[in-house]
């Protein structure tokens, strides 16, 4: 916001009184006419600077353009175009643009505009995505002083515009794998949205390995082809991640915190996984009902990244019931990630299951410990929770405070550990 000092306005406001004072006390005492015409002409400057301030800025217009999506990290440009439609232009205005905590000026959004017309002053400045969100940038605030310096008028002008921030995506390494196989090991392109479900999902060619009762003859006389049915799966694809979003495990602040962490590894693996032409399922809920957004390729990834940018650690449930409640259709030899900061005993028992159906099942836990003091009490579980959830044949990665998360990610594709246990953060 702008920072005025009051004091210097008060002084000049002070010192124009008092010198109209003197000269009014001076022609007084020796009658001289025009030391009265002086004090009169000296005193009337701050009342009709004080109108001059008053001049409404009610009919000044702002037309703002900043870009509505953004990527975490990323540098973009705001506009503004401001306008005065009356017949008087305003002069000597300062304008300075409001921004969200996690919007960084990098040039500073404050203007001192000589002179505003009917014609649009275009003016520009540039900002940086820090953090994931929804964050506002405006209203634009207006401020107005008079010719003499003495009064300030100040107003907000035209509305704010929201910026969704998107998580930021790190790289992961393509493999050398023979037959294009996706991250889970499956065939890429091999498990789809479609499946054995209820609802009429659609057609496709038949591939080696379907089962010729979804065989749809019909479809396969009018195209000269073998043609499949397919219906719709309230989950399924080659990798589903489940974000852990229950209340209590978001641990740490800002940029820093297991939330912002778990972000970037969910999106970071949606986008591995579309690249890499495999199916993808997000799990993360707030309301404690699992609500799936399932993607099959690139053109998806937007709506699994609005999900995550608004992701907050709100629900009521833990993650374990709400995966219970899930419809989990993974194919055989799909993935099942998990992100957690919680050592949830029902997890190993749902891991149990899930590993007996041939999936693979990964689990990045976050230690609490790392991102905030408070969290050292509830990472004295997850040696326990760790060596439960690895001998039933889960690979366990742990996560912490300040490590290359690309790295970790890269781990895990490679199926290389991540930390051995220890009470102690690194240094």
């Amino acid at each position: 916001m702008i920072q005025t000092d009051e004091k210097p306005l008060n002084l000049r406001l002070f010192t124009c009184v008092t010198a109209a004072a003197v000269l009014l006390a001076g022609a007084y005492y020796l009658n001289l006419e025009q030391l009265y015409y002086m004090a009169g002409m000296l005193g009337g400057v701050p009342l009709a600077a004080y109108l001059f301030s008053r001049i409404p800025l009610g009919r000044l217009r702002v037309e703002r353009r900043a870009p509505r999506r953004l990527n975490e990290g990323e540098t973009f440009e705001v506009s503004l175009a401001v306008s005065h439609p009356g017949r008087t232009p305003r002069a000597g205005l300062w304008l300075e643009d409001a921004l969200g905590r996690w919007l960084e000026p990098r040039s500073r959004p404050a203007f001192l505009v000589p002179l505003v017309r009917r014609a649009p002053t275009t003016l520009t400045y540039e900002a940086m995505a820090a953090k994931r969100g929804e964050h506002a940038v405006g209203p634009l605030l207006v401020s107005a002083r008079d010719p003499v310096g003495l009064f300030e008028q100040r107003r907000e002008v035209g509305d704010s515009a929201q910026v969704l921030v998107y998580p930021q995506i790190l790289p992961i390494a393509a493999r050398e794998t023979t037959g294009a196989r996706s991250f889970s090991g499956t065939d890429a392109g091999r498990a789809a949205i479609g499946g054995d479900g209820i609802d009429f999902y659609g057609v496709r060619d038949y591939r080696p390995g379907d089962e010729l009762r979804r065989i749809d003859w019909k479809a396969t006389a009018r195209v000269g082809s073998l043609t499949v049915t397919e219906f719709d799966q309230s989950m399924a694809g080659d990798l589903v991640v489940a974000l852990d979003l229950a209340q209590g495990s978001d641990v740490g602040e800002g940029r820093d915190s297991t939330l912002e962490y778990g972000a970037r590894l969910a999106a970071s693996l949606a986008n591995y996984a579309l690249r890499n032409s495999a199916a993808f399922t997000l799990l993360a809920s707030a309301d404690g009902e699992p609500k799936p957004v399932s993607a099959v390729g690139l053109t998806d990834l937007d709506r699994v990244l609005e999900v995550l940018a608004r992701a907050q650690a709100v629900a009521p449930v833990s993650l374990s019931s709400v995966l219970a409640k899930a419809d989990l259709r993974l194919p055989p030899d799909g993935t099942l990630v998990l992100i957690t900061t919680a050592s949830d005993p029902g997890l190993v028992a749902l891991a149990g299951d899930w590993l007996a159906r041939r999936l693979r099942v990964v689990a990045f836990l976050l230690d609490p410990s790392t991102f905030d003091s408070g969290g050292a009490a509830r990472s004295r579980e997850l040696p326990g929770f760790l060596a439960a959830l690895t001998s039933l044949g889960v690979a366990g990665l742990l996560v912490r405070r300040g490590d290359d998360l690309a790295t970790v990610l890269n781990r895990a594709v490679a199926g290389v550990p991540q930390h051995a246990w220890s009470s102690e953060a690194p240094q």
